[in-house]
């Protein structure tokens, strides 16, 4: 009996993962983006990119903006990647 169930939970497993893998292929197929949205704030963007042309050090810019180190860093190399792309 307990044989029997496993079988069968195998089995909707199995097709849910089939429908889950077809619905991913699908919204792909359609440009569809999945996952999580790039979470860029214009505000501290711009407050980042005034004190790193100003010469700040990355802990200066946390402690004078408030923003984590891991988003100054984020934003530091979107602001080197687009000043490059302008040159």
């Amino acid at each position: 009996m307990l044989g029997i169930f496993a079988a069968l939970a195998e089995y909707d497993r199995e097709s849910i993962r089939e429908r889950a893998t077809a619905g991913i292929a699908l919204a792909k197929a359609q440009g569809k983006h999945l996952g999580r949205r790039p979470g860029v704030d214009a505000g501290k963007l711009a407050k980042v990119q005034a004190c790193l042309t100003a010469g700040m050090s990355v802990h200066q810019t946390v402690a004078a903006t408030g923003v984590s180190e891991s988003s100054v860093k984020r934003y530091r190399r979107q602001v080197e990647l687009r000043s490059s792309d302008v040159q």
